[in-house]
């Protein structure tokens, strides 16, 4: 009997550790989104067609004399065709697409953030949606009025309406603008 109870609380015991332990690594500070950031870029500009994969990978170098026609570096945030984790090659652009809830394209702002595996990714996504102003708020800091936040296996993409205040709710929320180039 005294065995059946020790070896009850010792399965108790382990319950409780890896809840809380499981607790602790889902959740993540925006500190440790930042340490967990493997590439980052702040882009603008988006495509005006939605589609369902990537779309023209364009090769290009400093020589290039019609680099300055490319729309400044964007990724299609909503491809089902992407397998495995992603790698982003330095001197290639990505056309990008941004549907919004309302079914429409929106131009704007565009971060990037490309993490070490998909967990990582998912987990900054939470932490991310819970500090960005998306709707009417007391602290009288800018609202993002159009806001949303994609995972793509590694990849997480956050974008907003294109505005003056914009940028300074995203240095809010990243208060080390790491995330905004």
């Amino acid at each position: 009997m005294k065995k059946i109870s020790i070896l009850v609380l010792a399965l108790i015991c382990m319950l409780v550790t890896f809840v809380g332990c499981g607790k602790d690594v889902i959740k993540m500070s925006l500190d440790k989104v930042g340490d967990e950031v493997v590439y980052n870029r702040s882009m603008v500009g988006i495509g005006d067609i939605i589609g369902n994969n990537i779309k023209n990978v364009i090769d290009f170098t400093d020589a290039d004399t019609k680099k300055m026609g490319y729309i400044t570096n964007t990724v299609y945030y909503n491809s089902d065709t992407v397998k495995g984790n992603v790698t982003i090659e330095k001197g290639r652009y990505y056309e990008a697409f941004s549907d919004t809830e309302s079914g429409k394209v929106c131009r704007g702002i565009l971060v990037f953030l490309q993490f070490k595996d998909a967990e990582s990714a998912v987990s900054a996504v939470e932490t991310i949606n819970q500090n960005m102003n998306k709707d009417k708020s007391e602290d009288g800091v800018f609202n993002l009025n159009l806001f949303g936040t994609v995972v793509k296996k590694n990849v997480v993409f956050v974008y907003y309406l294109r505005d003056v205040q914009a940028e300074y709710e995203l240095r809010r929320v990243f208060s080390d603008n790491s995330y905004v180039k």
